[in-house]
């Protein structure tokens, strides 16, 4: 009766060890066995300090907000020596801006309009600006594309010389 006690506890003791080794190996893994859908899936990079929760996702921004970016691209306008009728001394833009996950705008381009010469010179200024802050999804930078409507003013030049714009 002894030696089936001790055989007993010695194949429980394997088994617990057996146990204990698989729990340390799959929470080491590179493997994410936790998903929603009950896939395996590679874990993310950061995966293993904190899982932020879905409030923490944000789209990619211009570093001093829309009104910023909108006075950057009417500066860029006015600077360019275009000539802005008065009747074109505001108007509106919609830009379509992709973001790598490092900030760096990669492609602009405006949506619902034909190319003018504003939107080229918005382009330009939106392209060659200052870095952006990168989307965010479960705390980690990804590159997303956004679209951005600028209302865009400037001081108007009723010159007798010819208009750029269409």
């Amino acid at each position: 009766m002894d030696q089936e006690v001790k055989s007993l506890t010695y194949r429980i003791t394997r088994l617990c060890i057996a146990a204990l080794i698989i729990i340390v190996i799959f929470s080491f893994s590179p493997y994410n066995y936790s998903n929603e859908i009950g896939m395996v899936q590679p874990k993310k990079e950061n995966s293993f300090i904190a899982r932020p929760n879905k409030e923490t996702n944000v789209e990619a921004s211009f570093p001093g907000g829309k009104e910023d970016l909108e006075v950057l691209v009417s500066d860029a306008v006015e600077k360019s020596g275009l000539n802005v009728k008065s009747q074109d001394s505001s108007t509106t833009r919609i830009m379509q801006i992709t973001v790598d996950a490092e900030g760096v705008v990669t492609n602009a381009k405006t949506v619902g309009v034909q190319t003018d010469s504003i939107s080229s010179i918005a382009l330009k200024a939106i392209e060659d600006g200052p870095q952006w802050r990168p989307a965010i999804i479960d705390g980690i930078p990804v590159a997303s594309t956004i679209e951005q409507t600028l209302d865009l003013s400037f001081k108007s030049t009723d010159d007798v010389s010819p208009s750029l714009d269409n």
